[in-house]
């Protein structure tokens, strides 16, 4: 029986396929050793230290990002410039799915399941990653039953019930379920008060929760929308309401989306990148609008109002010397082929 270490035997294999694949200009040997290169990397650390990498080699540079955005989110110390570099690997990766593990461990300890299981189910079955996956899966989904023992005793540690949490959501269900608006409303008001200061992430939450309890409510959704500009102003108001409704009114949300871009340029809160990315995201609003209207046949007034804002949003730009690309015409009709992503679930705060 050989005595090489499990792990050894395979960083050695490892850096067989990295040789066949620097070596050989033939397109599928390539191809497959590059499968191989990606079966066998359990860790991105061992291509940092694979003597047959440059420097300057690609594969090296992304193993470097994923090396240290995986040591970032699992330590506690990711910065903004780590996460960002994450989107500097190319589409066809081999460390796409290390790029997912690591946004869902990042959305694990943010307390962002939906996020976080988001990530996990694009990290295929056939990776290395694949026991991790399945672990943070089942944690994440609060299936202990098919935990090991040592993983269960870290699922006990993680889901702790917070008993003031609990009392919360206990009183939030009952007025729903007994349809007290009045009720419901005061509860919500004293929970989002309390907990804004202390934990804003939850409180944001909640509040994209109860977005989404009114699809099924015919409670006064202005109360909410007051609620929400009372504690963060009507640029993240809005910005809330529109994630929160998109899954249920895809019209109304690509409006509130507008009233986002509006009041957050008139409260500083959007500029540079972040503008850019929120001008771009109206784009897929539109659409996921223009998707539902086709296929519910539902009219078209929302269009007059979008045109509105997006003149008010044009006067907006000019005032502050600002230029972005258009959208595309509200008036064209929308490939469904093409329907994005975003209209095919809730956005939660990974939008953001």
């Amino acid at each position: 029986m050989s005595t090489v270490k499990p792990a050894l035997h395979r960083q050695a294999s490892l850096e067989a396929a990295l040789q066949q694949y620097l070596s050989t200009g033939q397109p599928t040997l390539r191809a497959q050793a590059l499968s191989d290169v990606e079966r066998l990397t359990l860790n991105p650390g061992w291509l940092l230290a694979a003597p047959q990498l440059t420097g300057s080699h690609p594969l090296r540079g992304e193993a470097l990002v994923i090396a240290d955005a995986f040591e970032a989110v699992t330590n506690g110390m990711q910065t903004q410039e780590v996460m960002q570099e994450l989107e500097t690997l190319s589409r066809d990766s081999l460390f796409q799915p290390w790029k997912h593990l690591v946004l869902a461990v990042h959305f694990f300890y943010e307390r962002l399941d939906e996020a976080a299981l988001a990530h996990l189910g694009r990290v295929p079955g056939t990776s290395p990653l694949a026991p991790l996956k399945g672990a943070l899966t089942a944690i994440l989904s609060s299936s202990a039953a098919t935990l090991s023992p040592a993983s269960t005793a870290l699922h006990d540690q993680i889901h702790i019930p917070d008993p003031e949490l609990t009392a919360m959501a206990q009183q939030l269900t009952d007025t729903l379920e007994s349809e007290q608006e009045t009720q419901f409303w005061s509860v919500m008001a004293d929970f989002l008060e309390d907990t804004a200061t202390g934990d804003e992430l939850l409180a944001k939450r909640v509040a994209l929760w109860a977005w989404n309890q009114l699809s099924w409510q015919t409670f006064d959704e202005a109360s909410l929308l007051e609620l929400t500009t009372v504690l963060w102003g009507k640029a993240e108001a809005f910005r809330l309401a529109a994630l929160g409704t998109l899954s249920w009114d895809a019209e109304g949300a690509s409006l509130l989306w507008g009233k986002f871009l509006i009041h957050g340029l008139r409260e500083e809160v959007l500029c540079g990148e972040t503008l850019v990315e929120a001008h771009q995201l109206a784009s897929e609003f539109l659409a996921a609008a223009h998707e539902t209207q086709a296929v519910h046949e539902t009219d078209s007034l929302w269009l007059d109002t979008w045109e509105a804002l997006h003149r008010t949003l044009t006067s907006e730009l000019r005032l502050r010397r600002l230029s972005l690309p258009p959208l595309f015409e509200v008036e064209d009709q929308m490939d469904p082929g093409l329907a994005p992503t975003l209209a095919r679930g809730q956005l939660d705060l990974f939008a953001s």
